[in-house]
């Protein structure tokens, strides 16, 4: 409008306030953090973001717990591995899939 006429204003949705100016809605803009704000249009600097799980045996009893790991990848071995070393999933066997299992704590530190 270019002329006041004493009526109500009337602010349309998306933020915008009578003379058509963006209203800043403050927030964090990055999808990916745990408190996104859809609504928001100016980032405020305030997202956090979650660690990445760590990956490995969560079960204290198996041969290859792993203490630092925070979700559980499936690979627990349980049993006398000792009966067949390098046998790490326990199949009876040395095979390709040992050395998968081998590969995927590779580089762990033991306590």
């Amino acid at each position: 409008a270019t002329e006041t006429d004493n009526s109500l204003c009337t602010y349309p949705s998306g933020g915008f306030d009578c003379d058509g100016n963006l209203l800043p809605v403050l927030g964090c803009t990055y999808e990916n953090a745990d408190n996104y704000n859809a609504e928001a249009n100016d980032d405020d600097g305030s997202c956090v973001f979650s660690p990445a799980p760590v990956l490995g045996c969560t079960n204290e009893d198996a041969a290859n717990y792993h203490p630092a790991a925070t979700e559980d990848d499936g690979t627990c071995l349980f049993g006398d591995i000792m009966s067949c070393p390098g046998d790490f999933n326990d199949d009876g066997a040395i095979n390709s899939g040992d050395l998968l299992v081998f590969l995927g704590v590779f580089g762990t530190t033991c306590e």
